[in-house]
């Protein structure tokens, strides 16, 4: 009997395996240091400002100037491909 309870348990146990969190790390260092970096968008050049909340893994993009009235801030998981850093000249 106590080998029976023995192989049953035997099977009904789980291989306990640590859990490893999934760490987004940003592209841009000073947005892995928690400071906010300007950006443009390559299409319509509207600048925006972005921030890295590590906690989440979460970008937060703002819009900046004038484009406050036409844009709204949102929050996203990926930083969107149309947005470039300002002042690198890339458009």
């Amino acid at each position: 009997m106590f080998s029976l309870l023995r192989q049953v348990t035997g099977i009904f146990q789980f291989q306990h395996r640590p859990v490893v969190p999934v760490v987004h790390v940003p592209a841009y260092p000073e947005l892995a240091k928690g400071q906010a970096r300007h950006f443009r968008d390559s299409v319509t050049l509207a600048p925006w400002l972005v921030s890295f909340n590590s906690d989440f893994g979460t970008y937060y993009c703002q819009p900046v100037g004038n484009t406050r009235l036409l844009r709204q801030s949102y929050i996203c998981n990926e930083l969107d491909a149309r947005l470039v850093p300002a002042g690198t000249g890339i458009h």
